[in-house]
């Protein structure tokens, strides 16, 4: 019985150590962004470090939550607004272009491109 039950710490204690990859910790993030509108660094750290692994350091882990965003900005998902907040850039998009329509008096909508 005691070499099962060690076994099965080992198993747990591997889990606990293992990461998600960072599709998953990204997926997380659009998601969490989708959901609110937008979120500040501190949100995501609260959001993403409990998911990381527990070999790693606290600032091992800003570090990483760091990179992950930096990777997903570089792709264009996402983008640091002005009110320093993460936001989906699709969401940055659609208010862009919904203050940019201007509505004459035959109901055409009309499009100023920036």
């Amino acid at each position: 019985m005691a070499k099962t039950t060690d076994n099965n710490e080992l198993k747990t204690e591997y889990i606990k150590n293992r990461s998600f990859n960072d599709s998953h910790f990204k997926d997380m993030i659009v998601s969490y962004l989708r959901s609110f509108g937008g979120a500040t660094r501190g949100e995501l750290n609260t959001l993403l470090s409990s998911k990381l692994s527990d070999v790693l350091t606290d600032e091992q882990k800003i570090r990483k939550i760091g990179n992950i965003l930096s990777a997903l900005k570089k792709d264009g998902t996402i983008q640091l607004s002005e009110k320093k907040r993460w936001v989906l850039v699709e969401v940055l998009v659609k208010l862009r272009l919904n203050k940019s329509v201007k509505r004459t008096s035959s109901d055409i909508y009309i499009f100023y491109v920036r």
